[in-house]
């Protein structure tokens, strides 16, 4: 790869965009002139001092002023999109903190543009560098995936989302959605990469306001997601951001085995229970990140280079399959990712 850093600004400077800071930093690939956030010059501006580069508190200024390849976006979309179209008009590669979009649709437009004009527009997803799921990915490759009959996955993120100052996250308007786009992205990608989409998608809804009338205008709180992959293969998907524990799991079950699958964690058992191999390791998030980075540059730095984990359209699969459960809860029919993955003419 070339010992070129790329030039780099970031929108935002949420706990999510710092750690996308430091870990640019450990990757040496980075070279970081311009931090910006509009809620909060100060610490832009002790960011900035301590980086010896630039602050901002307009994100069009540093768009238009800066002279970057890169940037990082870590801002919601409802205070930036319009930033990002200029920035992907100036050239400039594109790495946004999840979700990459509101919606499909949208999705489909940067990528569209991205390609257009010979940039990157690619979601900050550290979840396949993560020790569990990183093994799920090599036991597929390596076995495949016949024998498998049911996945079951779990994403519980209990946190509280209607305090003053995260309330946008309960509008469809200005959060996209809730549970499922905002918590298991991740999740459903390691599904998707591993198996492909589903053929239909079945998609129950709900959030935990204290009146109907509330719960028909606000984001799901809570979301079960039946997949259908094929004749023998099914799927079940229970996600919430309100109750606990945390957790962050997929299992896999065939008529000899049972694999259970965590971030750090993977382990095969027999249909007695009992663990016939196992996998562990610890892997820092900081640590995942920096390599989601490396790839990133890499792309960019080296880009006739084939990367073979690559995984062309992957992002627009996910979100056809997370706008397929968004869809069927409004239908209450089951609904095809495929036919929604038709329309991003890419």
């Amino acid at each position: 790869m070339s010992a070129k850093k790329l030039k780099t600004a970031i929108l935002g400077l949420d706990e999510k965009a710092r750690q996308l800071l430091k870990a640019s930093q450990e990757t040496n690939l980075f070279d970081i002139c311009a931090v910006a956030d509009s809620q909060d010059a100060a610490l832009a501006d002790q960011i900035a001092e301590r980086l010896g580069c630039t602050a901002f508190d307009d994100y069009r200024q540093l768009v238009i002023q800066s002279q970057i390849d890169v940037l990082f976006v870590a801002e919601p979309l409802h205070v930036c999109q319009e930033y990002l179209y200029t920035a992907i008009t100036k050239n400039i590669n594109i790495l946004k903190v999840i979700p990459p979009a509101l919606d499909f649709e949208q999705l489909a437009e940067f990528t569209r543009l991205a390609r257009k004009n010979g940039v990157k527009f690619e979601v900050a997803s550290n979840g396949q560098f993560l020790p569990g799921f990183s093994k799920l990915r090599e036991y597929i490759q390596t076995q495949g995936v016949e024998g498998f009959q049911l996945i079951t996955a779990e994403r519980n993120t209990p946190q509280e989302f209607y305090e003053d100052e995260v309330r946008w996250l309960s509008d469809p308007k200005l959060a996209g959605g809730g549970a499922l786009l905002r918590n298991c992205y991740e999740l459903i990608g390691q599904i998707v990469r591993n198996f492909g989409l589903p053929q239909q998608v079945y998609s129950l809804n709900t959030n935990h306001a204290p009146d109907m009338q509330q719960r028909l205008s606000l984001t799901e709180d809570t979301a079960i997601v039946t997949m259908k992959f094929s004749d023998i293969l099914f799927g079940n998907l229970i996600a919430n951001r309100i109750f606990g524990p945390e957790r962050n799991s997929i299992q896999l079950y065939s008529s000899q085995k049972h694999i259970t699958v965590t971030e750090n964690k993977l382990a095969i058992s027999d249909n007695l229970g009992n663990v016939v191999e196992e996998f562990s390791g610890k892997t820092e998030a900081n640590t995942a990140t920096a390599k989601m980075l490396e790839k990133f540059a890499a792309g960019i730095l080296a880009p006739d280079k084939k990367d073979e984990s690559s995984q062309e359209n992957i992002d627009l699969e996910i979100m056809a399959m997370i706008e397929s459960a968004y869809l069927s809860a409004r239908t209450a029919m089951p609904e095809e990712p495929a036919r929604i993955l038709d329309r991003a003419g890419t």
